[in-house]
């Protein structure tokens, strides 16, 4: 697949399961210091990397009750982001983009795993906000995110016509994290009583079906391929429902799934 970064892909992936960690070593990522912020369950690092800025947010951990309540608090925002996310994102957000603007490097990229990379595209979207109408910056900023959940509905709005073309949305195979929040979960509200919707549309809750927005990488298991048709992605669906859906999302399968695909050199003897 000649249009997927795998070089990239496979950074952006090592990245992120090093901000699983309390600490990422600079060398190992080429970058000259490593900047990290926690707000109240929100972990994220700020790598500057010479010309580029790169920007990780940890992903979920099983045993942390707020990435739980980040994650399940799925219900959409007035502007049609997954409210739980964008919770989590203003934690840091504000400190992060002024280390951004204040010091403008070449690129500006961000990357995720799972609750992360949700993260990572709600952060890469504000962000084009902040750029928009700066062709040198708006030019030179992408996403990468791995097993991430649905991020927006078809309420939201973006800083441009082909955002998504910037975004790039790994999924492994049968990951189930990949298909939440279900693409109907945002209508929901619609059916509660006026005076329940109010009050949620009072504290920034509305409607909207879920979708996914991205250049879509898909590992059928045996390699990437660009999104497949809907009804090869409505069997492997189907068979995540009793295998591997879970394993599927551990960032180190992404990172072996993403590994297989590169050539490698034959082995002493071989052809």
């Amino acid at each position: 697949m000649r249009k997927l970064p795998f070089g990239q892909a496979i950074y952006f992936a090592n990245l992120s399961r090093a901000a699983y960690h309390d600490h990422i070593e600079p060398l190992t990522f080429g970058a000259a210091k490593v900047i990290p912020f926690d707000q109240n369950g929100t972990q994220a690092f700020v790598l500057d990397c010479n010309d580029a800025w790169r920007v990780v947010f940890r992903g979920t951990e099983p045993a942390s009750l707020l990435d739980l309540r980040a994650s399940l608090q799925c219900a959409p925002t007035d502007s049609g982001v997954h409210s739980g996310v964008a919770l989590a994102l203003d934690k840091v957000w504000g400190h992060i983009a002024y280390i951004l603007q204040a010091s403008p490097r070449k690129r500006v990229q961000f990357c995720g795993h799972s609750l992360g990379g949700a993260l990572a595209i709600e952060a890469g979207r504000r962000w084009g906000w902040l750029v928009a109408g700066n062709i040198v910056a708006s030019d030179r900023y992408a996403v990468h995110a791995y097993g991430a959940p649905k991020v927006f509905t078809t309420r939201a709005r973006f800083p441009e016509r082909h955002w998504y073309k910037r975004c790039w949305l790994y999924i492994n195979h049968n990951d189930a994290v990949t298909r939440m929040p279900p693409r109907s979960l945002g209508w929901v509200t619609r059916m509660l009583p006026e005076p329940v919707r109010l009050s949620l549309a009072a504290l920034g809750v509305a409607g909207g079906k879920y979708r996914r927005l991205g250049r879509v990488i898909y590992f059928n298991g045996a390699r990437w391929i660009p999104a497949p048709n809907p009804a090869r992605m409505a069997r492997q669906y189907l068979a995540a429902l009793g295998s591997g859906s879970l394993d599927d999302h551990g960032i180190d399968n992404y990172i072996t799934a993403l590994r297989s695909q590169i050539p490698q050199p034959p082995t002493e003897g071989g052809a």
